[in-house]
């Protein structure tokens, strides 16, 4: 029976534990009953995926079994070693939990671990110094999550986050964002984002949800987030080509009722309304749509910021 395919990401871990268990890679392989020829095929295909593979000083010596222990002094608290694994971008780390939970508590020293995605060459973590000033809160549907994007870079708040040159949390609830009042409690008991976005509407306008209902989610959701002293950046369905365009206009002149004055609002038309930036599901926005949320959004948002940041420059110090 031929045996089970191993895909890259375990034949990644299998390779990560020979290097790191203090054998040659002949001997771990006959302890593992792996062929030598195949762990090289591994190795060799793995660097070519850009993998950081690390070198093997003596991987083709065939060192006899040691019959005689000796005694040697350690060191009760080692020092820790650097254990750095490359994944491509998109990739899943790793396929094989258990394998590579395995492979860090039978290290024979205290590791550090450090992802490095899509990396190459020599590498630093950033320092306090390096790291963005802000951080950015992103709430709505899937069209903040990110539906259609073929990659974290395509959707409109890691887009924003860029021209802001600040960090990004993305909290897109992909077909349930209903604006709970205990999201918006959730979303504002969290101290680690200076500035947020709520996008709000498209995933009610299906007829489960009555025009009544949906104005008394947006009237205490609103009320949570207004309440809090960060600013939050709101707006309502952007637009869209499919069925539900009353509705959906009832439900942007309710969020305007309720979000204009307390967040700062931004009617989802001002920011998309070209029909041929929608997809093919007459409801997402094409890349080129998310190209305009971002750049219609994120200018009100810089603008917004250095004024809110000038205000705070400007403001007498306590003596």
């Amino acid at each position: 029976m031929r045996a089970k395919p191993i895909s890259p990401n375990e034949q990644l871990c299998l390779v990560m534990e020979c290097r790191s268990s203090g054998l040659s890679d002949y001997q771990w392989c006959q302890m593992n009953g792996i062929n030598s020829g195949t762990f090289y095929n591994w190795v060799s295909r793995l660097r070519k995926r850009g993998a950081a593979v690390p070198h093997c000083p003596n991987k083709t010596e065939k060192l006899a079994v040691v019959k005689q222990q000796s005694v040697v002094k350690m060191d009760l608290v080692p020092e820790p070693e650097t254990f750095s694994l490359l994944v491509e971008q998109n990739a899943c780390i790793p396929d094989s939990i258990d394998r590579f939970r395995n492979l860090l508590l039978g290290h024979p020293k205290t590791m550090r671990l450090r992802y490095f995605v899509g990396a190459e060459g020599d590498i630093e973590l950033p320092s306090s110094i390096d790291m963005p000033e802000m951080t950015y809160l992103a709430y709505g549907s899937s069209i903040t999550h990110g539906s259609l994007a073929l990659a974290a870079p395509y959707t409109y708040p890691f887009r924003i986050a860029g021209k802001l040159k600040c960090d990004y949390l993305n909290l897109g609830f992909a077909g349930s964002a209903y604006l709970e009042k205990s999201i918006a409690e959730y979303l504002v008991s969290r101290k680690d984002w200076d500035f947020a976005s709520v996008e709000m509407g498209i995933n009610m306008i299906v007829k489960a949800f009555t025009i009544e209902f949906f104005e008394e989610q947006v009237k205490e959701f609103v009320n949570v987030l207004a309440a809090d002293h960060r600013p939050v950046f709101a707006t309502s369905i952007f637009g869209f080509n499919g069925t539900g365009q009353d509705k959906a206009e009832k439900f942007r002149e309710i969020v305007r009722k309720h979000a204009e004055g307390r967040l700062i609002f931004t009617d989802g038309l001002e920011l998309l309304n070209n029909p041929t930036y929608i997809s093919q599901d007459l409801t997402h926005p094409s890349l080129e749509g998310v190209e305009e949320i971002v750049k219609n959004w994120s200018v009100v948002m810089k603008s917004e910021l250095r004024e809110r940041d000038a205000e705070v420059r400007e403001r007498p110090r306590n003596r």
